[in-house]
């Protein structure tokens, strides 16, 4: 076992593609990860038997972090998975984390087991729906478009809101959105951090975002996306959200629909999006859009503080 270095991400990335909607390059990897440590095992080839990874992502509550482990299948049941897992979490304690995170497939339902045999206890359960844009039912947009501006509103670029700092305006709506979650963060996120996931992250697109304003210039709602590799035509869909005072008025089909068109004229071919079990207004959103349910994600913890901790960290 050694650690994972940048020369290791094409094997790393083929790996981690197997089973997911939205793949990553081996050039935006790391970039896309921004993993806090990551270790690989070679098999005695020299190619990957396995890899994991420890990650922080916005939102994460201080004391929280995410684990990945994945293996090749020509190497499972041979302990590379519970070696990896075993390290990342020596590490984990070791640098102060009290609990860790982990996204698996239920159409993986090994891999679920896998995870519960070590302690990891399901926590939360996503939606999973993919949409070829062809098939959206784009005869919608007339009835929509007239709605608006019998409202006086306006359809604007997400890009028209890139700003060297967030307008107050739009930080409102976002932590609104944030704090309504099913599942809010375990903390805000910041304004740079907002700003890094709209403007300036390597997926983002926010030129094929939406806003919708009122007439009196208020944020009504948003719809953001991420393009899923440099020359993929496909896209996720990572935020729709609509402002309190204007829920259950269509809007939230209005900003979505309205981020699918330009996503057409972008030429993309394939949008996936991901929506907590609870949010049944955006899965019924989602529905009438014509996107499609995929197998769900489940997300698992692991409290290590109520573990026996393993004496020193990895190496």
């Amino acid at each position: 076992m050694r650690p994972a270095a940048p020369p290791d991400a094409r094997p790393m990335a083929a790996l981690f593609n197997r089973d997911r909607n939205n793949p990553l390059s081996a050039e935006e990897f790391f970039a896309v990860r921004h993993p806090v440590a990551s270790w690989i095992i070679e098999a005695p080839d020299g190619q990957i038997a396995g890899w994991a990874d420890l990650r922080a992502p916005t939102g994460s509550a201080p004391e929280d972090l995410w684990v990945h482990v994945a293996v090749d299948d020509a190497h499972s049941r041979h302990g590379v998975g519970s070696r990896l897992l075993e390290t990342a979490e020596q590490h984990a304690s070791a640098i102060g984390a009290w609990r860790l995170l982990a996204g698996v497939g239920e159409e993986r339902p090994d891999a679920v087991a896998w995870a519960l045999h070590r302690q990891y206890h399901i926590t939360q359960r996503y939606c999973e729906s993919v949409l070829d844009v062809s098939a959206t039912p784009w005869a919608l947009w007339d009835v929509v478009a007239s709605s608006l501006a019998g409202r006086g509103a306006q359809v604007l670029s997400l890009a028209h809101f890139d700003e060297p700092e967030l307008s107050d305006r739009l930080l409102s709506l976002l932590r609104e959105a944030e704090a309504d979650m099913p599942d809010p963060p375990a903390r805000p996120a910041s304004a740079e951090e907002w700003r890094a996931r709209l403007f300036e992250g390597p997926r983002a697109w926010p030129e094929t975002g939406v806003v919708i304003t009122g007439p009196d210039g208020h944020l009504w709602a948003i719809s953001a996306h991420n393009r899923l590799g440099e020359r993929a035509r496909q896209v996720e869909v990572i935020l729709t959200a609509v402002a309190r005072s204007r829920r259950g008025q269509g809007l939230g089909l209005a900003v979505k629909l309205a981020g699918l068109r330009k996503l057409r004229h972008a030429g993309i071919a394939r949008v996936t999006t991901s929506t907590h079990v609870a949010n049944h207004a955006m899965r019924a959103v989602n529905r009438r859009l014509g996107f499609r349910d995929l197998p769900a994600s489940l997300i698992l913890e692991k409290d290590l503080a109520a573990h026996e901790p393993k004496a020193g960290p990895p190496h």
